[in-house]
């Protein structure tokens, strides 16, 4: 088959899960024979053999409306000179939109895989026209593609109430690359808590900073940024918080020895539809690093962790409740340890992408 996998996530370099998983499973369909081209945000022009045709990255940090915009068109156009491809693996709906239009004239298969729902995001902070409008074209994706692929059985159940055909519905979870990470951790003078990843609404860092004024015997690291930076650097101002450090955006590889210090990982997503529906590829990589997950009780995350077992949960936007939970663990090393060799494994028995990969090229090629 020739194949045409499309995301707005960068593949190169990685600043994502969605650009992660896509990535992989172009390189597993490649591996298996087909023909495959990329079109995805890229500073290559080819990826293990792959052809890369970059796209404009549609980043948050900047206009939303006009990024959007202008990568849907960007693509649309790109996508004229590849009309001998016959199917298309598609992460998410920015992407998909243009491809569901380009289908309409020259049908081919869609293969929607979908990290979440943008417009239910969009949805916790604004209304409005422009939004329902996005909203329905984002839905009619799921409904014209052939196939649909989601992270959890909590997705799969939201979409089917929006009548999306179930039997088309798979569910493949996210996943960490195991061999990339260890579960030895390194000594530090103190204990390190991290969080690494976005810092959007949906995300709320804001509140690590608020629960670390509580916690004086650690250090926290904080890995990206996003349109709640300016508030998360207000709150460490305010509070004169010399433990919390905000490091940027790091380069994907570069994570595994920043969780080789950290005793702890952070997931402070408040409680949201959009943050129900989805796992979160922060989780997988702290367990697959064997480090101690505390995170906001969300109900795809409960369908995969175990309180006490793999995690802990903490009351979600409670920043005195996350505080509690992160002194358990740092006066409780016995529980410590546990939640870090109980993710772990976990990650490697349930949630490598070596086992999950393959799941979603099979899918793909079946269509």
């Amino acid at each position: 088959m020739r194949i045409i996998v499309a995301t707005h996530d960068p593949i190169s370099p990685i600043r994502g899960g969605g650009g992660l998983r896509t990535l992989k499973t172009a390189l597993e369909l490649k591996k298996r024979g087909h023909e495959v081209l990329i079109l995805a945000p890229s500073d290559k022009k080819s990826i293990g053999g792959i052809p890369v045709d970059a796209l404009y990255h549609p980043s948050k940090e900047k206009s939303a409306l006009f990024g959007s915009a202008y990568f849907s068109s960007q693509l649309f156009l790109k996508l004229l000179k590849y009309r001998d491809y016959d199917r298309f693996f598609v992460h998410n709906a920015l992407a998909c939109i243009p491809i569901m239009y380009y289908t309409k004239f020259f049908k081919r298969k869609i293969i929607l895989d979908a990290t979440d729902i943008h417009t239910e995001y969009m949805r916790t902070k604004q209304s409005g026209m422009m939004l329902d409008l996005f909203s329905s074209l984002e839905y009619d994706c799921f409904n014209q593609a052939k196939t649909v692929i989601v992270v959890s059985h909590h997705m799969k159940k939201h979409l089917v109430a929006k009548g999306i055909k179930e039997k088309k519905i798979h569910v493949v979870y996210d996943g960490v690359e195991v061999k990339n990470f260890t579960s030895h951790k390194l000594k530090t003078e103190r204990p390190i808590i991290i969080h690494h990843g976005g810092m959007d609404a949906q995300d709320g860092v804001h509140l690590i900073p608020k629960a670390a004024h509580y916690i004086k015997e650690a250090d926290f690291l904080l890995i990206g940024s996003g349109q709640e930076l300016n508030r998360v650097k207000a709150i460490i101002d305010h509070k004169k918080l010399r433990n919390v450090h905000l490091l940027g955006w790091k380069p994907y590889k570069e994570m595994k020895q920043y969780l080789e210090r950290a005793q702890m990982g952070l997931i402070t997503r408040p409680d949201t539809l959009p943050n129900n529906l989805v796992l979160t590829l922060k989780l997988l990589e702290y367990w697959g690093s064997g480090t101690a997950v505390v995170a906001s009780k969300l109900d795809a995350i409960e369908e995969v962790a175990h309180g006490e077992k793999d995690i802990l949960f903490f009351k979600p936007g409670d920043e005195q409740d996350l505080a509690r939970k992160i002194k358990i663990l740092l006066a409780d090393k016995q529980l410590l340890r546990k939640l870090q060799q109980n993710g772990r494994r976990k990650a490697v028995t349930v949630f490598n992408w070596k086992r999950l990969i393959p799941m979603i090229a099979d899918i793909v090629e079946d269509g």
